[in-house]
């Protein structure tokens, strides 16, 4: 993805749609670090960039170990602190 793509950001009801998880799953996947956390947009608002949902997707399509995703999702996370997307 580059920098003049734009940034689809999705609610929590279409991430667990797209994952076929529940919502409990899903949080669960990010204490345990295997999902990256939502970025909050207001007091009552968070939401999930698009390309980091399918970037997490792929990596559970090839079947990377739950320390692989964790390595992906701290990179993922770190590319946020430096406004740079995956």
């Amino acid at each position: 993805m580059t920098q003049s793509e734009p940034i689809y950001l999705l609610r929590l009801p279409e991430v667990i749609n797209r994952l076929g998880i529940s919502k409990s799953t899903l949080y669960n996947m990010i204490t345990e670090g295997t999902f990256p956390s939502p970025i909050k947009m207001g007091r009552k608002t968070s939401v999930f960039p698009e390309h980091e949902l399918i970037t997490i997707q792929e990596a559970i399509i090839r079947g990377d170990s739950d320390e692989n995703i964790k390595e992906l999702v701290l990179f993922i996370q770190e590319k946020r602190k430096k406004g740079l997307h995956c």
